[in-house]
């Protein structure tokens, strides 16, 4: 437990230390879903409890690389996890190796603050809040 609430504390601090431009508000109050994309890491996001998040990521199954998402949160029952599916891209021609969209889902219930973080990992692997490479990671303040 002492581990998860240490790796909290980092990622807030992490995300709280990208450039100031992208602690601006990213997200209007009558969306009722919030679009992110691998620009947006590092951004600090205010939303409204009952919007919800999507976030979608370039990648390509045919790798054997995938993402792997994980949402922190401080106290229970901030965030529900709807969603986590891959879209291949069209391939009317058939070829080997084409991409795709990763996309995490997840709706805001109440108040408070949850962390998206996601790594482009190979098989099994599990995200991991230690590795810069292909990190994404962005703070919800949720109103």
């Amino acid at each position: 437990m002492k581990k998860y609430l240490l790796l909290i504390a980092m990622l807030l601090a992490a995300c709280g230390q990208k450039d100031a431009e992208k602690n601006a508000d990213v997200v209007a109050a009558s969306e009722d879903i919030v679009g992110l994309s691998a620009q947006d890491s590092g951004a600090i996001v205010t939303i409204k409890a009952g919007q919800e998040v999507e976030v979608e990521l370039e990648a390509n199954a045919t790798t054997g690389y995938s993402w792997q998402y994980i949402t922190y949160v401080k106290d229970d029952g901030v965030v529900e996890e709807v969603d986590e599916k891959y879209v291949a891209d069209e391939n009317p021609e058939g070829k080997v190796g084409v991409g795709g969209k990763s996309f995490y889902k997840i709706k805001t219930l109440k108040p408070g603050e949850a962390i998206i973080v996601a790594n482009y990992v190979r098989g099994e692997d599990e995200a991991n809040v230690d590795r810069e490479e292909n990190d994404f990671a962005v703070r919800l303040e949720i109103e």
